[in-house]
């Protein structure tokens, strides 16, 4: 062995092989960098709700992707909960939920029959709320009014339930 290819390896190889090889160690990189990337686009989202009338029933959270029928669907599959109702404000977190844009629904499920109850004319009788806490009128609020970026590991939206009876 050279002294050449003791300080170069690939001194005295094809050109051919020295580039393969270095194509691979490349391309093997390049992989690993994706693979990392993927793997970093998906994180917790934290709903805090606040403003519960009370700590009778469970709170219910869905998130929603656009197009998914906001906020009167059942959301992204596997992202709804409902959790016991311990203070009149509450965390819900969302783990591995991958990166995008959603919009978030909530209601006070006092009676825990797992629907949002409604009187006359489709007013609800128990509280709800909406990420970003659009304003409302005659109607629930369109998903680009709720709309929040899921984007970090870590991401938190606030919103205030309202109870209208």
């Amino acid at each position: 062995m050279s002294l050449l290819n003791t300080v170069w390896p690939a001194a005295g190889r094809p050109l051919a092989k020295t580039m393969t090889l270095t194509s691979l160690l490349v391309v093997l990189g390049s992989t690993l960098v994706n693979l990392s990337a993927a793997a970093q686009s998906r994180g917790t989202l934290t709903v805090e709700v606040s403003g519960l009338r009370d700590l009778v029933g469970q709170l219910c959270v869905n998130i929603f992707a656009a197009g998914q029928s906001f906020p009167e669907g059942s959301g992204v599959p596997g992202q709804g909960k409902c959790v016991p109702i311990t203070a009149n404000s509450i965390a819900v977190q969302f783990e591995n939920l991958a990166y995008g844009n959603y919009a978030v629904a909530a209601y006070h499920d006092r009676n825990q029959d797992n629907q949002l109850n409604q009187g006359a004319f489709g007013i609800p009788l128990e509280g709800f709320g909406f990420s970003r806490n659009p304003s409302i009128g005659f109607g629930p609020p369109s998903f680009e009014s709720a709309q929040i970026s899921h984007g970090a590991a870590q991401t938190k939206t606030v919103l205030q339930l309202r109870y209208l009876q």
